[in-house]
């Protein structure tokens, strides 16, 4: 093909729209094997053999995942257009699929129950507020992306590397129907593993109070960000990312103000991102937003102040790490758009 016509294929794949946002797509993998598989080339490839294998999956990916090809490029452009005048990262779709192979490969070995990370950077920014609070006993919830891996999150509340003087509990909170499949795997190879997971489809009081007692105890109550709910899609908030407006979840921000905890932000970006070698930069940033003891007249202008400040760090860092953007949907479809499929 030359180069012509692959510039005359990408304008055409980069301008059509998916109309899917995520909570549309039934999960991808209708059977187990595909991670048993993965697991088992971990366990016996050399790391040099593995490198190989995963780049050759996410070439396949790029090529048979239309769906996954178009939201990357499209995402892609509306990074380069967001910063046209400050330098923009190149357009390389095919990058950011095969960082999500490495990536998958690294959440798999953390499903497993071991500590993935072979070396991690720290930055200096409000780790250490984060690891002071933990070490006097107190909680905190947890703002995670599918920009980056946020198992390292989980990695390090179950190992020593923070220098954390005691054990601590997480609650995560997860689409357990999505990823029905992936709950059985993991079910497999680490029972422990789906005790800490919280199902978003059906948080009650009783849900409420669980999470407020991890928190009292000291522990990390975990949501990611930057999905919207499945079952209540009708409340959202509507942000300006990458100068386009999409949908956030209203209810995810409005959790730490229902369990009056401090909220942070937390990234972890691969150094090396086609590589094997599990080396990490670690972000943690405490929000600005007051969601301690907030008049209930007052919450809602908070909520909406807390989501601004997740969404000011996601457009920060999907520039320094461009490839690391896990979201293969249209991240911009609003669930009361008409359909136009």
């Amino acid at each position: 093909m030359s180069n012509t016509e692959q510039n005359n294929e990408h304008h055409k794949d980069s301008n059509k729209k998916i109309n899917h946002a995520w909570y549309k797509e039934k999960e991808a993998a209708k059977t187990s094997r595909p991670i048993f598989f993965t697991l088992w080339c971990m366990t016996h490839f050399p790391k040099w053999f593995l490198n190989i294998v995963i780049r050759g999956n996410a070439i396949f990916f790029y090529i048979f995942n239309r769906r996954a090809r178009i939201a990357s490029k499209n995402y892609q452009r509306q990074l380069t257009e967001f910063y046209s005048n400050d330098n923009p990262p190149r357009q390389k779709p095919l990058r950011e699929l095969a960082c999500f192979a490495f990536a998958l490969v690294e959440k798999i070995d953390s499903w497993t129950g071991k500590n993935f990370i072979n070396e991690i950077h720290f930055h200096d920014d409000d780790v250490s507020v984060l690891k002071n609070q933990l070490n006097e006993g107190k909680g905190a919830f947890i703002f995670v992306s599918h920009l980056g891996n946020s198992e390292v999150l989980r990695c390090l509340a179950n190992s020593n590397i923070m220098d954390i003087k005691r054990k601590i509990q997480i609650a995560v909170l997860a689409d357990m129907n999505i990823t029905s499949n992936f709950a059985n795997a993991l079910n497999t190879m680490n029972p422990h593993f789906l005790s800490n997971i919280v199902d978003v489809n059906s948080i009650t009081p009783a849900t409420i109070e669980h999470l407020a007692s991890v928190v009292a105890s000291g522990g990390l109550v975990i949501c990611a960000g930057d999905r919207i709910s499945k079952t209540s899609k009708s409340k959202y908030i509507s942000e300006n990312f990458l100068g386009k407006p999409a949908p956030f979840s209203y209810g995810a921000f409005l959790l730490p103000f229902l369990l009056s905890t401090p909220a942070f932000f937390i990234f972890g970006f691969k150094k090396n991102e086609l590589h094997t070698d599990k080396n990490y930069e670690f972000f943690a940033h405490k929000a600005k937003t007051q969601t301690e003891n907030v008049a209930r007249k007052n919450r809602d202008q908070n909520i909406k102040a807390l989501c601004h400040e997740f969404k000011d760090y996601l457009e920060k860092y999907c520039k320094q790490y461009p490839y690391q953007w896990y979201n293969f949907f249209d991240f911009w479809e609003f669930p009361d758009a008409p359909n136009q499929e």
